[in-house]
């Protein structure tokens, strides 16, 4: 084979066509590489969101709630606590007392201890 003879190359508009077939190729790959991704992206965003749930510890027992904000008697009922007892929140070794009516944001890991309300408080 020459290299000099033109008839022994491809001409330009075969390469050209060529060149053309394989980027449609690989376009469409990339595509269909691309739909597979967002498809499971979405999926895993939709696990999360609905089956995320994280730990808890009321009382010494562990309880699985879905992460989020909680008015604090809704809290109570998810976690099993009675709506007549006190919720305390054990931050950085303390008690500090949860009002029903006042908000927490669940992220996991958080404990609680709830008790029978004391005498004289304005819950009763």
């Amino acid at each position: 084979m020459n290299v000099d003879d033109p008839s022994s190359q491809p001409n330009e508009c075969e390469r050209e066509k060529q060149i053309d077939a394989e980027i449609e190729r690989d376009l469409k790959e990339i595509e269909k590489d691309t739909h597979e991704v967002e498809k499971l992206e979405k999926e895993r965003r939709e696990l999360e969101h609905h089956h995320r749930k994280v730990t808890v510890t009321v009382d010494n027992k562990s309880k699985e709630i879905e992460p989020g904000k909680y008015v604090v008697s809704v809290f109570k009922d998810r976690v099993g606590v009675p709506a007549n007892y006190e919720l305390e929140q054990v931050k950085d070794g303390r008690l500090t007392p949860l009002d029903d009516s006042s908000e927490i944001e669940i992220c996991g890991g958080e404990v609680f201890v709830s008790h029978v309300r004391r005498g004289g408080s304005s819950h009763d």
